[in-house]
């Protein structure tokens, strides 16, 4: 497996507190979430079912897949509602030089 590529996502004022942004990486979709000025990478794709998480509502860091109702922790990947024992993955984010950086 090759290390991590630190990518270029967008400008930092161009993603609102409270608002994601589904891009894509490294041939990989990844949503980005702005939680009230601190951003958050996960993969785009649900493990559960392949749903889009772009789309789902978050409260505080949890992120609420909008196709079955899982939960996930932003932070860390891990599933707070569904089966606990599946994980989302998640991507470290730098903001540097007025940037949003995903390490895909």
């Amino acid at each position: 497996m090759s290390a991590p590529i630190k990518h270029k996502a967008f400008a930092v004022g161009e993603l609102p507190a409270g608002k994601s942004r589904r891009i894509l990486l490294s041939d990989v979709e990844v949503s980005v979430f702005n939680v009230e000025g601190v951003y958050y990478a996960i993969k785009d794709t649900c493990p559960h079912q392949e749903v889009s998480l772009s789309s789902g509502t978050v409260e505080g860091t949890v992120l609420t897949c909008p196709g079955h109702v899982w939960k996930f922790d932003l932070v860390d990947g891990r599933c707070v509602k569904g089966d606990t024992d599946v994980c989302a993955l998640t991507y470290p984010v730098v903001v540097e030089d007025g940037a949003v950086f995903v390490e895909v």
